[in-house]
């Protein structure tokens, strides 16, 4: 063996010696990183949680030390109670609304709009508008549209030769209404995610369906849409606490 393939052999020792550094650093990190999340995630979520459900179990008015321990009475009361189902009821409205028309709708877009182009950029610009807008401009963008003195529905109608309506406060028109601003406000979100993950479809195997007579909405069905079933999963996640 001469020195030129002695020197091509990769030591074993050294290789090994670089994989425990990248773990030591990885576990390193990880040290550093956890503690103060798993803190602020104990202090907002966890401890709040445990005092919610030591307060249920009391028949308390909100003021001093809960001493009438009443058990499970309170959750009974909220399980009899109508307009607990009514909200369970809007509540899995609003999630299947979520995921029969919010993904189809961000993901049929990110297929029209996920390769980069210029145009295809200022498209993606306009639909995720919506989600980085903050609550409160959406708010007031929403309440002109459905005010029923002034609002861009009631003009609609009043074009239509019918008569003005106060969407949020008519009881057939204020769950649609929620519904459109749900949409409106998160489907942007849903497409950035669907945009990520058809960006990581190999072009390869794209170019190779065309080449075989594929069509575009079959390549989107049998070959993008399959390969990006993860982002599909994390964003139905999403859908469902978004919707809430």
């Amino acid at each position: 063996m001469t020195t030129l393939d002695r020197t091509a052999v990769p030591r074993r020792g050294n290789a090994d010696r670089v994989k425990k550094g990248l773990v030591s650093g990885k576990f390193t990190a990880l040290l550093i990183l956890l503690p103060p999340a798993l803190i602020l995630f104990s202090l907002f979520v966890i401890l709040p949680l445990a005092d919610a459900v030591y307060y249920s179990g009391f028949s308390w008015n909100g003021y001093g030390a809960p001493s009438d321990f009443v058990g499970a009475q309170n959750y009974q009361r909220l399980l009899d109670h109508s307009v607990f189902h009514t909200a369970l009821w809007n509540t899995a409205k609003l999630i299947l609304v979520s995921l029969l028309i919010q993904m189809p709708l961000a993901l049929g877009l990110a297929l029209l709009v996920y390769r980069k182009t210029p145009t295809n950029t200022l498209f993606r610009l306009v639909f995720f508008l919506p989600y980085i807008l903050a609550e409160v401009a959406a708010g007031l963008i929403w309440s002109f549209v459905f005010d029923g003195d002034y609002g861009i529905t009631s003009s609609l109608l009043h074009a239509m030769g019918q008569e003005s309506v106060y969407v949020l406060a008519d009881h057939q028109w204020a769950f649609p209404a929620i519904m459109t601003v749900i949409v409106w406000k998160y489907f942007g979100f849903h497409m950035m995610i669907y945009i990520a993950a058809l960006q990581g479809v190999p072009k390869d195997l794209v170019e190779a369906a065309k080449l075989e007579g594929a069509k575009p909405r079959q390549v989107a069905l049998f070959v993008q849409i399959p390969l990006i079933k993860h982002a599909i999963v994390v964003s139905g996640f999403f859908a469902i606490v978004l919707a809430e």
